[in-house]
């Protein structure tokens, strides 16, 4: 689904005898009333206690040492229940950056442009509530990264999804990004 990954320093093709496949996600509970110019952030801070909001090893925007990680794409999962009206409300109104470093935007688009792969798929109306997607729950439908993000220890990154304009949503959301990835864990 997303070809093959070469080591930016060796030249050498990644494969699964040194560096296995994994996704990491992270969720953040985006309030109905969504205020200008709100940025919720993704893969920066540690998870409140008690509560498991991610997967990362160590979150806090970086990975640990001597770990090396290969962003393949990214896959935004709005909750499922999401009515049509306010995925439709999200697509009119957020927009998605990757940062890296010190406040360097490595890519950007639109909610849509990183489709869900996964989550539900359905019909509707829009005058009934019905089942809502953010793409086609196939793996496939997440848009891979033109050159994959390496990211290693020491370089920090976060997702950000930003609301422009205050934007009213039925209820409260959960919102998961999920980046598919190859990762190099030292033994």
């Amino acid at each position: 689904m997303f070809g093959e990954v070469y080591d930016s320093e060796t030249g050498l093709p990644v494969n699964a005898l040194e560096y296995n496949p994994w996704r990491y996600w992270f969720r953040v509970s985006v309030g109905a009333a969504v205020t200008a110019g709100q940025v919720i952030q993704y893969f920066n801070t540690q998870p409140a206690t008690g509560t498991r909001t991610t997967n990362m090893p160590s979150p806090g925007a970086q990975f640990p040492q001597s770990w090396t990680v290969y962003v393949l794409g990214m896959a935004i999962r709005p909750a499922a229940g999401t009515t049509p009206a306010d995925l439709i409300l999200m697509y009119d109104n957020f927009y998605v950056q990757i940062m890296v470093g010190q406040n360097k935007i490595w890519t950007q688009g639109l909610m849509h442009d990183f489709g869900s792969g996964g989550g539900m798929s359905g019909q509707t109306t829009l005058n009934a509530s019905s089942i809502v997607t953010n793409g086609t729950p196939n793996a496939a439908s997440i848009e891979p990264f033109p050159v994959p993000l390496k990211l290693s220890h020491g370089l920090t990154f976060e997702i950000q999804i930003i609301c422009p304009t205050a934007t009213t949503l039925s209820v409260a959301r959960n919102i998961d990004v999920v980046l598919p990835c190859w990762q190099r864990i030292p033994a």
